[in-house]
């Protein structure tokens, strides 16, 4: 059984990790608002792709992290890999 508490928590600590803007954090923000997970975490990776912006290791590790806890496929977040190319991925 999925801990949405622990998944709302981990979904805040991504945003601050993946250094979203406010206007960004409050986009995620809204989705964990009204429970839906699922859709925060697509948001953070669309924002990732759409922004262009560098997906650390430790970013896509918690990415990876939370979708599995909700049970989500792998394949939802084999784009942000692109980003990552070339680092050391655990």
């Amino acid at each position: 059984m999925t801990d949405f508490s622990a998944v709302a928590h981990d979904l805040n600590v991504l945003t601050k990790l993946a250094e979203f803007t406010s206007e960004q954090e409050t986009e995620v923000q809204h989705y964990i608002d009204v429970g839906e997970y699922g859709l925060a975490l697509e948001t953070v990776r669309d924002i990732l792709l759409e922004e262009n912006m560098h997906v650390s290791v430790a970013v896509f590790n918690k990415v990876v992290a939370i979708g599995q806890s909700m049970n989500l496929p792998m394949q939802n977040w084999q784009e942000l890999r692109k980003r990552i190319e070339g680092e050391d991925i655990s």
